[in-house]
């Protein structure tokens, strides 16, 4: 049987190098469109927030928009209601709120589809490196850029005999 995830990102290497960022999550999600599409919007919303970062807890905000892709109309009424909800519960009750409407809307499956899918591309965008976690917020790395600098380097390197 095999596994969900692999242990560490793999990435495939192009002839050229991409020149946006389509580009580069294509090369780390080759078979997957609909991870690229999060890890854009995701790696788009961490770039907005700046220093701060992205909470951990807008996790809710981020899948309801998601699924506003598929599901527009329901998805603005959903982040409406959490929004309202959220001023007055606590968030166990919240979850069971939204459960109620979302199957009777007819998507609660949809809903964890896309849950489900964003917490696997939060996964591998954290283990390839290109975002890390501090003090409850996601931050854009500085470390994926600069390794794959470094590995270019030695390669580079290597190849004119100054290392073994």
């Amino acid at each position: 049987m095999g596994r969900a995830l692999p242990r560490r990102p793999k990435l495939a290497i192009p002839e050229r190098a991409p020149d946006r960022l389509a580009g580069l999550l294509e090369l780390l999600f080759p078979h997957n469109p609909e991870r690229r599409w999060i890890a854009q919007h995701l790696l788009e919303k961490i770039r907005e927030r700046g220093s701060q970062g992205l909470p951990e807890e807008e996790w809710l905000y981020i899948v309801l928009e998601l699924l506003g892709e598929e599901y527009p109309r329901e998805a603005e009424e959903l982040i409406k209601l959490v929004e309202e909800w959220d001023e007055e519960y606590s968030r166990t009750t919240v979850m069971r709120r939204l459960t109620e409407k979302l199957k009777a809307l007819g998507i609660e499956k949809a809903f964890h589809h896309v849950k489900n899918q964003y917490s696997l591309t939060l996964k591998i965008l954290r283990r390839a490196g290109l975002i890390y976690k501090k003090e409850g917020a996601y931050h854009l790395s500085s470390k994926f850029g600069r390794v794959l600098q470094e590995i270019g380097q030695l390669w580079l390197d290597w190849r004119a005999g100054l290392v073994d």
